[in-house]
């Protein structure tokens, strides 16, 4: 059998599904109860995101096709793909006049030209960067704050292609701040590296064969359900 290297998709953002939730697992490590009910439970300093899609919308014959092909991609957890965590509410969206500004429009070059495939580029309306290099394994990042609302803890960012959130906020001096963040970076990252908070992704793969099955009521409409479990490449560190 001849290795094929795994392809990475981007997740179809027509398919916007009712919940989604995304679960940190494989923190710890426990034995068998004993006779009086205690379970001796050890911390590991690791652990990977699951991720599950319910009530996806596939409403159609385009919205039943595009499933069908973004399913014949994935071949069954064998390619990977970015999942986005659809928080927009929770994201630290920089205030102007007191409101939340999103993400901008895209954008044309100035000869008004686009990519070749006739969309436009973003830049990214939350912008936060490395101060300092950070290192494999560390759980604590130095930033420095762009343009944010207010960050307490709790939000989502990715690094490269790996998903975090911010457990705590440590420290802040003027623009710059110290968080703790999980899990522990996969790899080392330059100073000056870019976060993005604008549309946090996880790289993952079905976690199942049967994982992104597709049911069609009537042949008009379907809504299935995905879960995912958070992959890595070989050149990513677990």
């Amino acid at each position: 059998m001849t290795h094929q290297r795994q392809t990475i998709y981007d997740w179809d953002r027509s398919f916007a599904p009712q919940s989604i939730g995304f679960f940190k697992r494989g923190m710890t490590i426990g034995g068998t109860p004993s006779l009086t009910g205690f379970v001796q439970v050890g911390q590991i300093d690791a652990g990977h995101w699951r991720a599950t899609m319910s009530n996806i919308p596939t409403g159609e014959p385009s919205g039943i096709k595009a499933f069908r092909a973004l399913s014949g991609k994935l071949e069954g957890g064998g390619n990977l793909i970015r999942v986005p965590v659809f928080d927009d509410e929770q994201r630290p969206w920089p205030l102007s006049g007191g409101v939340p500004v999103a993400a901008t429009a895209a954008t044309e070059y100035t000869d008004g030209s686009r990519f070749t495939d006739g969309t436009g580029f973003k830049e990214g309306t939350v912008r936060i960067t490395l101060n300092g290099n950070a290192e494999i394994n560390s759980t604590q990042i130095s930033v420095t704050i762009g343009t944010a609302g207010t960050i307490s803890g709790g939000e989502y960012f990715t690094l490269g292609e790996r998903l975090h959130v911010i457990r705590e906020v440590l420290s802040v001096s003027g623009s710059n701040q110290t968080w703790w963040v999980w899990p522990k970076l996969r790899q080392t990252y330059a100073s000056g590296s870019f976060l993005n908070f604008d549309t946090p992704t996880c790289l993952m793969r079905l976690d199942d064969e049967g994982a992104d099955d597709l049911t069609v009521q009537y042949g008009i409409w379907g809504f299935p359900q995905m879960s995912f479990v958070e992959a890595f490449t070989e050149e990513s560190f677990l």
